[in-house]
């Protein structure tokens, strides 16, 4: 892409008046190459892991929506059980109502973490599969070319509620 990325600097005590003959320089760049390699690695192998971490988030939320869906059904037959509700104190329907809403800011988490996963996923799928050219050996790709991810806000899942 040849953005400059910053110097490589090689610091030599002898002096060289007539400058670096052609095998130097040719050893510089391969040097330059190697150093340029490796950060293109190490950028690859972060992409990796965030996806990594990302899958595992997606798939620890469906593993969480069954014993959920159990909570959130039992809090709604409290909640309709009449009888119930005259035994009850105010303070103990409102704990009850607040474990509902408990449970469904929850299921709201983890459904955003699953589609939030399955878009990066088509998003990724869709791009076609091209690889990376560029004039210089080892340099980066754009930042666009990352797939970016998005963030569940757990305040407005709250404010939604009320």
């Amino acid at each position: 892409e040849g953005y400059k990325l910053g110097t490589l600097c090689v610091i030599d005590d002898k002096v060289r008046p007539d400058g670096l003959s052609l095998e130097m320089k040719q050893n510089l760049r391969e040097l330059a190459d190697i150093v340029v390699d490796n950060m293109v690695e190490r950028r690859r192998e972060k992409i990796r892991i965030l996806a990594d971490k990302s899958h595992m988030l997606a798939t620890t939320a469906h593993d969480l929506l069954t014993p959920l869906s159990g909570v959130q059904m039992s809090l709604s037959l409290l909640q309709e059980d009449d009888q119930l509700k005259e035994r009850l104190s105010e303070t103990q329907m409102e704990l009850v109502s607040t474990a509902g809403n408990c449970a469904e800011v929850m299921n709201k988490i983890c459904h955003s973490a699953m589609t939030s996963f399955r878009t990066d996923l088509v998003s990724q799928k869709s791009k076609p599969s091209r690889q990376h050219k560029s004039k210089r050996k080892g340099s980066l790709p754009n930042e666009s070319d990352d797939t970016t991810t998005q963030h569940i806000k757990v305040t407005e899942l709250v404010q939604s509620l009320n």
